[in-house]
C-alpha cells in the first residue's frame, strides 16, 4: 500500500478524503485506520460517512478505558499495519496523539503530512514552529518508554490545511464536498452552530446563554436554527428551546456534510467559535454569509484565553466578505 491515514474525529476524516484527492493517491492503495477518541459520538459519525467510501482497507481500533490495555491497542493496529510492509505517505489527523506520532516513526514515511482538525491546527503549527513538545504527563512519558512507544516530536511534518499558516497558502479547498454541494437555492434562514465550551467549564453555562440571547436579537425578525455541538448536553438544549425563539436541530452527521447534502442554503452561518466557520468559509465560497461572534476574554477562563486569542486573530487576520468578525459584548 502507498498511503496511511489516521483519523479520530469526523472532521479528521473528512479532511482524509480530500487530501487523498488533492495528493492524487489512488483509493485501492490507501489504509485508512479509525480511532474511537474520546467521543462515541464522534466514532459513530465518523462510521456513518465512511459507509460508502472506498479505501484499499478499513482498520477500526476501539478505545480502551483501562491506560495499560491502549498499548494492547497499539500493538494489535501495529501488527495489522506491518503486513502492508512500507507506506509512502502517512497522512495524521491529530498531532497530539503519541500513537500517531509513534506509527509515523515506526514506517518513516517520505511524506509525513497533518490533516486539518479545526481550530487546532494553527496552534500545533506555531507551537511546532518554536519548537515546543507536546505536554505529556510524567505517566504518560513513562509508559511510552516502557513499552518503547516513540512520541518525539515531527517538527518537519507537512500540513494540509484550509488555513494560512506562515507563508503557506492553504492547500484544503474542499474541493471533494463542494462537488458534491453543487447549486442550491438559499432559504431566509440563520444556521447557528453551537458549542461546548460550558460542558468543558471554559465558559459559564449563564454567560454562555446571555450571549446566544444577544446574537438572536441581532437576527430579531429571521428563523434562527441551532446546530448542537455533538458533546452539548440535553439540559443546556432543553433551555435553548424553551426559552429562545430557536430551532434546535440535531444532526447525525458532521455540520460541513450536513451543509453540502441540505436542500437549500441558509443566508448566514454564524458561532461565537468553531472550526466550522472556516470550513464552510472554504466550501461555500460567497454563497452564505459567515460570521464569527466575538466575545471579551474576560469571558472565557483563563487557561483558554491564549487559545481563544489566536484563533480569532486567524479570523481577523483573514476576514473578508465571506467571512465577518463581529464583537458582541457579554457584559
Amino acid at each position: 500500500m502507498k498511503s496511511l491515514f489516521l483519523v479520530e474525529s469526523p472532521l479528521q476524516y473528512i479532511n482524509a478524503l480530500e487530501a487523498r484527492q488533492f495528493y492524487k493517491l489512488k483509493a485501492e492503495e490507501s489504509v485508512v485506520v479509525l480511532f474511537e477518541g474520546i467521543s462515541i459520538i464522534s466514532f459513530k459519525q465518523i462510521l456513518n460517512i465512511s459507509k460508502q467510501d472506498h479505501w484499499g482497507k478499513v482498520i477500526i481500533i476501539r478505545k480502551n478505558q483501562h491506560i495499560i490495555l491502549r498499548y494492547w491497542s497499539l500493538f494489535l493496529c501495529m501488527r495489522i499495519l506491518r503486513k502492508f510492509q512500507a507506506f509512502e505517505w502517512i497522512l495524521i489527523g491529530e498531532y497530539r496523539s503519541d500513537i500517531m506520532r509513534h506509527i509515523i516513526h515506526k514506517f518513516n514515511p517520505k511524506r509525513k503530512i497533518l490533516l486539518d482538525d479545526g481550530n487546532v491546527t494553527p496552534l500545533i503549527y506555531q507551537k511546532n514552529q518554536r519548537r515546543e513538545l507536546i505536554d505529556l504527563t510524567k505517566k504518560r512519558r513513562f509508559l511510552n518508554q516502557f513499552f518503547w512507544l516513540n512520541d518525539n516530536e515531527i517538527f518537519d511534518i507537512e500540513y494540509f490545511s484550509c488555513f494560512p499558516l506562515g507563508e503557506m497558502k492553504p492547500k484544503n479547498t474542499y474541493e471533494v464536498l463542494k462537488i458534491r454541494l453543487g447549486s442550491k437555492e438559499q432559504r431566509d434562514e440563520v444556521f447557528f452552530l453551537g458549542n461546548n465550551v460550558a460542558e468543558l467549564d471554559i465558559m459559564g453555562e449563564e454567560k454562555y446563554l446571555s450571549a446566544l440571547e444577544k446574537v438572536v436579537s441581532f437576527y430579531k425578525g429571521k428563523k434562527v436554527i441551532y446546530f448542537p455541538h455533538r458533546r452539548e448536553n440535553d439540559m443546556k438544549l432543553k433551555k435553548i428551546e424553551n426559552n429562545y425563539p430557536v430551532e434546535v436541530r440535531r444532526v447525525s452527521a458532521p455540520f460541513e456534510v450536513t451543509l453540502v447534502d441540505s436542500e437549500m442554503l441558509p443566508l448566514e452561518i454564524c458561532s461565537f467559535i468553531s472550526s466550522a466557520l472556516e470550513t464552510s468559509a472554504r466550501i461555500l465560497e460567497g454563497k452564505a454569509q459567515i460570521t464569527a461572534f466575538k466575545l471579551p476574554v474576560n469571558s472565557y477562563i483563563e487557561s483558554y484565553k491564549n487559545s481563544y486569542l489566536t484563533t480569532f486573530a486567524n479570523y481577523e487576520e483573514y476576514s473578508n466578505d465571506d467571512l465577518r468578525v463581529i464583537l458582541l459584548d457579554n457584559n
